[in-house]
């Protein structure tokens, strides 16, 4: 059904719509541009991490397991 509205009151609608799409394309895009550089970053220590401890003659596993808080710790911010 149509109703009436004000011209007054449709701007502010479609402003605060407008105003809320923005808000929401560039909080999405900055949330989704730091996951990824956490994710790359995480991958990144763990790579490093569990390489140079297989290398001292720990297991894939044991390696795993002592590098990923302090990955988890590193890439966060």
């Amino acid at each position: 059904m149509a109703r009436s509205v004000t011209r007054r009151a449709a701007l502010k609608r479609f402003g605060l719509g407008l105003g809320g799409m923005a808000l929401a394309c560039f909080g999405l895009t900055r949330k989704t541009e730091a996951r990824s550089h956490n994710r790359s970053c995480f991958n990144a220590c763990m790579h490093n991490c569990v390489g140079n401890l297989v290398a001292q003659g720990y297991t894939a596993k044991q390696a795993t397991t002592v590098c990923e808080v302090p990955c988890i710790a590193e890439c966060s911010f």
